[in-house]
This record gives C-alpha cells, sequence and structure tokens, in this order.
C-alpha cells in the first residue's frame, strides 16, 4: 500500500468515527447519487433494507426497496408519484421532510447538497416528540379549559380548543380570523401589544386579564402562556382559565371579613367597658372569651386565665389568691348539674375581706356558658343602710320611733298577757338652743352625746328599750 492510500484510509477511517459518533444517523452520497459513507445510526434505523445498502448502491435503488416492503406509510398506494416527488426533493439544493415508517417511527430527514455536489442525509428519530405533539393536541383540542395557540408576534390564533369557543361564544371559523387582540378591551390592547414586543407575552403565570366574550360581556380570566414553536413559526399557547365567580366570591369574602372585624371591635369594646366582669366558656369548659374587668376584679393573672384556659385551672388559680374559697373539685360538678335543669343560676357571693359579687351562670345554645360578675358591695351597703335607718336614728344609732312603737306594742301585750307592769319614761332635752350652744349643728351633736350616754350607762338593762322618738 502506498504512502497516498494509507493517508486516505486514514482519513476515511477518521470521517466513519466521526459520524458514527454522531447521534444523528448520517450518509454520504457522491455526485451520481451513490452510497459513499453512513454511520450505524442509519443502518439501524432502516435495517429492514439494511442488505441493500452499500457503497456504491444508488439512492433511487434503496428507496424502491423501501416502498416495496411497504416501510414509508404515506406511500402506501401511491408508489410512483411518491417516489417522483421524492427524487425532486431529494435532487434540490437543500430539503426537509418527515415520514412515518411502517414500525411506527417518525424520522425527520434534512438534506443538503455538498460542495463537490454530492448531498449528505441526516435522518433523527422524532417518535418521541410526534406522540408528545399528539398527546398534546389530544390534551389541547379535549381541554374543558379554554386554550388558544397563538402567533408569537401577531396573536393571531393559529388553533383554538372547543371550549375556547363555547366558552367565548364564537364559532372556530370567526375565531380563526381573530387575535387575543380581539378579546381584549380597546383600552388594554396597547398594554398586550408593548408586553408582546417585549416578550412577556410567552412569560405569564396566573396574571388576571379581562376579556370581552362575543355577547359584549367581561369576564376576568387567569392566563397562563408558554412560548412554543408551532408548525416552524413562534407560537404561545394561552390558557385562560375564567375567574370571574371566584373573584365575586373573594370579594364577597373580603366585604364579610370585613364587617367581621368591625364587629369584633364593636364586640370588644362592648365587653371591655363592661361594669361586670364576663367570662364565657365552651362546650368542653374552656375559656373562650375573658374581658379585662372580670380579670381586675380577682386580680388574675392574664397569662393564666385566657382564651384556652380550663374551668378547673381558673378556680384553682383563684383559690391560690384567695378569691374563692370552695372546693373546685366540687364547684364545678355541682354548677354544671343546677345548669342541667336549663334555668340560669345566680348567687350573691360575700368575701372575708367584705366584697359582694353577684354571679350569674346562663348556658348558651351549643353547650357553652357564660358568667357575669358584678360588684355588689356598694349596693349591698347602700341596701344595708336603708334597711337599717328605717329602724334606727341616723345620729344616734339608737332606735328609732318606728322600732321603739314595735318594741312597745310587743311590751303593751306581753305585760297585758302576764298580767304584768311596764314603765314608760319620755325625757325632753331643753335648753340646747341657749346662746352657748351657737349653732344648730353644735345643739344636736350635744343632744346625741347626752342620749347614747344614757343608753351605753349601766342603768339600761336589757329587759330596756331605750329610743330617739324625734329629731327635735
Amino acid at each position: 500500500m502506498s504512502l497516498a492510500q494509507a493517508d486516505w484510509q486514514i482519513a476515511y477511517q477518521r470521517l466513519a468515527d466521526a459520524i458514527d459518533a454522531a447521534p444523528e444517523a448520517i450518509a454520504l452520497f457522491d455526485a451520481e447519487d451513490r452510497y459513499v459513507i453512513w454511520n450505524s445510526q442509519y443502518a439501524e434505523m432502516y435495517g429492514a433494507i439494511v442488505e441493500t445498502i452499500a457503497v456504491g448502491a444508488r439512492f433511487e435503488d434503496v428507496v424502491r426497496a423501501a416502498l416495496a416492503k411497504g416501510l414509508i406509510v404515506e406511500a402506501v398506494g401511491r408508489e410512483d408519484e411518491w417516489l417522483a416527488i421524492r427524487l425532486a426533493e431529494h435532487r434540490s439544493a437543500s430539503h426537509n421532510y418527515e415520514h412515518h415508517m411502517r414500525n411506527g417511527k417518525w424520522v425527520r430527514v434534512e438534506e443538503r447538497r455538498t460542495a463537490d455536489g454530492g448531498r449528505v442525509s441526516f435522518r433523527t428519530d422524532i417518535t418521541e416528540l410526534k406522540q408528545r405533539e399528539a398527546s398534546f393536541r389530544l390534551l389541547f383540542e379535549s381541554n374543558p379549559i379554554p386554550m388558544f395557540v397563538c402567533h408569537g408576534q401577531t396573536l393571531a390564533f393559529l388553533a383554538v380548543n372547543e371550549a375556547a369557543a363555547q366558552h367565548y361564544g364564537y364559532t372556530w371559523q370567526q375565531l380563526s380570523a381573530m387575535s387575543v387582540y380581539d378579546l381584549r378591551r380597546p383600552g388594554d390592547r396597547e398594554d398586550l401589544r408593548r408586553r408582546t414586543l417585549t416578550g412577556d407575552i410567552g412569560r405569564q403565570s396566573g396574571k388576571i386579564r379581562r376579556h370581552v366574550k362575543a355577547d359584549g360581556s367581561q369576564i376576568d380570566v387567569a392566563v397562563y402562556t408558554i412560548a412554543m414553536t408551532h408548525n416552524s413559526q413562534p407560537a404561545v399557547i394561552v390558557a385562560a382559565i375564567d375567574v370571574t365567580a371566584r373573584k365575586q366570591a373573594e370579594a364577597e369574602r373580603q366585604h364579610a371579613e370585613v364587617k367581621l372585624r368591625e364587629q369584633k371591635l364593636q364586640l370588644d369594646a362592648a365587653v371591655g367597658n363592661m361594669v361586670q366582669g364576663l367570662i364565657m366558656f365552651d362546650a368542653d369548659e374552656r375559656v373562650v372569651l375573658v374581658n379585662q374587668r372580670y380579670i381586675d376584679m380577682y386580680r388574675l393573672s392574664s397569662d393564666i386565665v385566657k382564651a384556652g384556659c380550663s374551668f378547673h385551672e381558673l378556680m384553682e388559680h383563684r383559690k391560690e389568691l384567695g378569691v374563692f374559697s370552695d372546693d373546685p373539685n366540687a364547684f364545678g360538678p355541682q354548677l354544671f348539674a343546677e345548669l342541667a335543669a336549663g334555668k340560669p343560676v345566680s348567687r350573691l357571693v360575700e368575701f372575708p375581706n367584705g366584697i359582694c359579687v353577684q354571679v350569674s351562670h346562663r348556658r348558651l345554645p351549643g353547650g357553652g356558658r357564660v358568667a357575669t360578675h358584678e360588684d355588689f358591695t356598694e349596693r349591698q351597703r347602700a341596701h344595708s343602710q336603708i334597711e337599717f335607718l328605717a329602724h334606727y336614728d341616723a345620729l344616734t344609732k339608737l332606735p328609732n320611733r318606728t322600732s321603739f312603737n314595735g318594741f312597745l306594742a310587743e311590751a303593751l301585750e306581753n305585760a297585758t298577757r302576764h298580767k304584768g307592769m311596764l314603765g314608760l319614761l319620755s325625757v325632753d332635752l331643753d335648753r340646747l338652743n341657749s346662746p352657748v350652744m351657737k349653732s344648730e349643728f353644735t345643739q344636736f351633736a350635744c343632744g346625741a352625746t347626752m342620749i347614747t350616754s344614757i343608753a351605753v350607762s349601766p342603768c339600761i338593762s336589757a329587759m330596756m328599750a331605750m329610743a330617739r322618738s324625734t329629731s327635735d
């Protein structure tokens, strides 16, 4: 072998290794359209006719062999017509096309003329791509969500699914002559044009847009877009989810929340300004609401008495602070049993320090209950004072005329029944209005002192009663 032949052999092997390392199927033809070299991927792709592929074999003969075995699906029944078209395309300067193989595979063919008049052919298995496209068409056409495929620059509709036609009220024919601009309000179209120019149109993810239907009604839609290629041209797939009802419901919910917050503020203000202490329990006897008045009334800890605190924990805390004298373990069951009768429970509680509290418990619908604690101390004192003044003199604290008349009537009855005797002594204090007594207050004070001194003197026995009959 000459040196030139050895160099040629090395170069050929390097070329064979290079094209065999490529992922695509590659074949090289000379100027007479005969096979020069091909890689293993090419041979594997046409395995059914691989015996016809050889150095020097004509391209036309290999194609005829493929047609004879029915390997080209789209050529079945029209083999001669298909072959004439295929050879003409093959001889052109460059050509791209796709064909469907009998084994179910799809192949994309790209052919280019070389400088010496030959041809280089690239074949790519696009079966998976075709399957994805078929799945996409199935998902697109039968999807219940309105979807469009529009041109990436003009936004003209290239494909529209049935859901979009029905939802927007147009026919497919009408939509095929329209663009996304026709679904937007006139005032929104300039913004859409700007976003198309910047490429933002292909990157929408849930943006809310206002669309116009065929009948002129407006809807709010959440728009999702993805840039893609459709029939070798830039495109955008658009999914438009109608959120009109959802937005209305959201607006109503927000309005209800505002009203609820206002009502809560009003309730908090009302509860916080109550003169009574208020505490509310749920059906599990845990605190759900307590006002500051209740906390302050018993000097409780807000860290303990708060929402979630159990009734037993509350009473134990009050027991520790000395503002509850009963047994917490016995008090609860007794109270619950009384409330089970269906009537409110109310009692006046008097503490050792003289504080009186009116406590009222009432069941709530759903099993909870509410208790109010009202400080009755001043009211109780006023009531006691009224009762005292009804029977005793305010100045001397001695029985007044009413009390004395009652005592006298009882004494007369006893004396008559037992035939006994009754003594009655009426003393009139004179000269209290002498010049020495310079004021009316001094006169009353002096007289009161004299009467009370007599009332506590040893001469007044237990069998005797003394009263101030008049205020003179």
